[in-house]
Order: C-alpha cells, then sequence, then structure tokens
C-alpha cells in the first residue's frame, strides 16, 4: 500500500502519520478550519508526502485512484441518509485501485446503547497545545435521541483559553 485516501481526517493525525511512513496520503475534510490546521502540521514537519484537500465526503473527486481509501473513527455518523451514504461509497469506489481496500471503522451498537450515550452528565475532556488550552464538554440533560432513526442531538460545548487566559 502506497496511496491512500482518509475522508473526513479532521485533523489528519492518521493521514500524518501515514505520511511519515512514507506513504502518500491525501487528507479530505469539510472543514476549512480543519483543513488549514492540518496542512500548518504537516508544513511544519516538512510532509511533502501528504495534500489535504477542503470536499464534501458525498462528493469529492480527486483524480487519482489509492490503494487504501479509509473514514475512520465515526466519521460515518455525519451522515444521516441512505442517500449521502450511497453517495460517499460511490466517490470512495471511484478512488479506490482495482483490488484496493474500503476501510471504515464504526460504532458498534453495544457502544452506543449501554446507557453512557444518553447520560445526563455527558463528558469532558481538554487539550493544550503551544499555550493555548481547548476544554470540550459533550452531553447536556435533555439532549435528544431518536432510537428509530439512531440519530442523536449532542450538546457540545467548546472553551479555548490562550496563554492569556
Amino acid at each position: 500500500c502506497t496511496t491512500v485516501i482518509e475522508i473526513g481526517c479532521g485533523p489528519a493525525r492518521h493521514c500524518l502519520e501515514l505520511a511519515r511512513r512514507g506513504k502518500y496520503c491525501i487528507g479530505i475534510d469539510n472543514n476549512p478550519k480543519m483543513v488549514e490546521y492540518s496542512e500548518k502540521k504537516a508544513r511544519v514537519e516538512g510532509l511533502e508526502r501528504m495534500k489535504l484537500v477542503q470536499a464534501d465526503m458525498r462528493d469529492f473527486d480527486l483524480e487519482i485512484q489509492a490503494d487504501l481509501v479509509c473514514c475512520l473513527l465515526g466519521t460515518l455518523s455525519h451522515l444521516h441518509t441512505e442517500e449521502d451514504l450511497m453517495r460517499t461509497f460511490q466517490a470512495c469506489a471511484q478512488h479506490n485501485r482495482p483490488g484496493g481496500l474500503l476501510v471504515l471503522e464504526i460504532s458498534h451498537p453495544a457502544e452506543l446503547f449501554d446507557g453512557s450515550l444518553m447520560d445526563p452528565q455527558g463528558d469532558a475532556w481538554e487539550a493544550e497545545e503551544d499555550g493555548t488550552r481547548v476544554v470540550v464538554e459533550w452531553g447536556r440533560e435533555g439532549d435528544f435521541f431518536c432510537p428509530i432513526t439512531q440519530i442523536v442531538e449532542r450538546t457540545v460545548g467548546l472553551t479555548v483559553l490562550d496563554n492569556r487566559g
């Protein structure tokens, strides 16, 4: 495997690692700020075997085929309709070489329905980088979950503190 496309790459941690290991990796994300952030990371590390593209995972055209196309960390859960899912699979198939692999990381229902999904206390975590601290709070009492569609409406709080407080 020499060429990888990761759809919905977010901060591109997988792409960064693959590029460090000599793979040519293209990361796709719909969020321009995330693409900008990832490009900066690749530039700082001097990773020339990595490209980042702002595109929708349902409809992207890179004019390249890869040995591996992947969608990791439950990113497919951002698609809410069967039509969106099929469009994404078609775009992935278009970019996968004959004999290539499509890897999808999907949450098992047991991970979602053990009761913690709708815990009114929610969850929180934080990270710090270059003097900036980010605190993410995930979930609030009253957040909605539909057992039929399996769509969750979660409240997400984001607090960013720079070194000035």
